[in-house]
């Protein structure tokens, strides 16, 4: 499956007499067009955001690239702990718990990616199918 996306960001100083924001660089807004190709399914997005960046330093072409880089972290990272560990679905009452899953996960991530797994799924499915080598992993480390 597939997407075509195209996406235009448009900056402005315009705002930065009228808002009381230190430092503010500019304004800019995303707006996003995704089409699932299999499904032919239009999906459009807008996005807000302030940068401290003055346009000299940041163009709108340099402010997509930072806005697709932030994203390609958030999903990279974001995605594995809250689907390939399930952190979302996760309720838990005490905070530091919360926090201690979170620095576990964390730590597995890694461990995964040192030992050369491309994704979380399909290493977390080979661990759990042999708790020895998720045991070794974790005491000794990658190999």
């Amino acid at each position: 499956m597939g997407a075509l996306e195209e996406r235009t960001l448009t900056a402005s100083r315009g705002l930065n007499n009228d808002l009381d924001w230190p430092y503010l660089g500019q304004v800019f807004e995303i707006k996003g067009e995704t089409n699932i190709c299999n499904r032919g399914l239009p999906r459009s997005q807008t996005a807000y955001a302030i940068t401290l960046q003055l346009v000299e330093k940041a163009k709108a072409e340099t402010l997509l690239e930072i806005n697709q880089a932030h994203w390609g972290i958030e999903e990279g990272v974001h995605y594995r702990r809250d689907v390939t560990f399930g952190e979302d679905r996760c309720r838990m009452k005490s905070k530091m718990a919360a926090e201690a899953l979170s620095v576990l996960n964390n730590l597995a991530i890694r461990l995964i990616c040192q030992a050369g797994w491309a994704k979380a799924a399909q290493a977390r499915r080979h661990y759990d199918a042999n708790i020895g080598k998720a045991i070794r992993l974790i005491l000794v480390g990658p190999s």
